[in-house]
């Protein structure tokens, strides 16, 4: 089932393989490791823990013993790994999340890992694998994300989602065209509101825009954000995206 795929999936990773035996405390493999493992499609070459602890600590431990270059944000109690043979390992101290207005940056505060998946942003991306520590090879799915999975669904963890961060809209988009799935109708109906005021000059939004247009299925997700009432879209995206990308080709590197 789901919980065997994620659990095996997460342990064949090349990346957890690396950084498993020198990992201590409570440290869980979260998001889109786990939604991957669980569909069975390639591994890339990121992975995300979460560390019920400090995180920033650990990733020098683990920094020192592979090798890696670590990059701290001590205001968000995060840290990212680059290992020297390639691949990134983000880890992220446990924590609770409020937004104090729609689009700003939230409110962190320390937290557990259920506060953690809590503040995530859909249900497939809010599944953990534990790695170390008491929940060691134990599936946390407390929002129905191994069910969503099953379904092809992108359905948002809480209400008012889009609310507390527009950039989430554009995100949904990306998931549903990359994976294929289906926003949930209260999903859907939450989307349809935000989506007249979405604001393409918000840096938010722009940075999701960005990793939006890099994918593939960039086409297919202009159009679903169109379909939603993102009036700044032009008609027929996903024509239009893949003729840039052969112009592109065509013409070469700028110079």
């Amino acid at each position: 089932d789901g919980s065997r795929r994620a659990v095996a999936g997460v342990g064949a990773h090349p990346l957890v393989a690396r950084v498993r035996p020198h990992l201590d405390g409570d440290v869980s493999a979260v998001g889109g490791v786990v939604r991957d493992a669980v569909l069975g499609v390639p591994h890339g070459d990121e992975i995300d823990l979460v560390v019920e602890g400090e995180a920033i600590p650990l990733a020098g431990r683990l920094g020192r013993a592979l090798g890696a270059r670590v990059v701290t944000h001590g205001r968000f109690g995060t840290a990212a790994l680059e290992l020297p043979h390639g691949g990134e390992v983000d880890l992220v101290s446990a924590r609770s999340e409020t937004y104090p207005a729609p689009g700003a940056l939230p409110v962190v505060g320390p937290g557990t890992l259920a506060d953690d998946l809590a503040r995530r942003d859909f249900t497939v991306n809010a599944i953990a694998v534990g790695l170390s520590g008491r929940a060691a090879g134990l599936v946390a799915d407390p929002h129905g994300g191994l069910d969503d999975i099953a379904g092809r669904t992108i359905r948002s963890v809480r209400a008012g989602a889009f609310a507390e961060d527009p950039s989430r809209l554009v995100r949904a988009a990306r998931y549903a065209a990359r994976l294929g799935f289906a926003l949930a109708p209260d999903t859907a109906a939450e989307a349809r509101a935000a989506a007249p005021d979405l604001d393409p000059a918000s840096a938010r939004v722009g940075d999701e825009l960005r990793r939006l247009l890099s994918e593939d299925a960039a086409g297919a997700a202009l159009d679903l954000l169109r379909a939603l009432g993102v009036p700044w879209i032009a008609p027929a995206a996903a024509g239009a995206v893949p003729a840039l990308d052969a112009a592109a080709t065509r013409l070469g590197p700028a110079h």
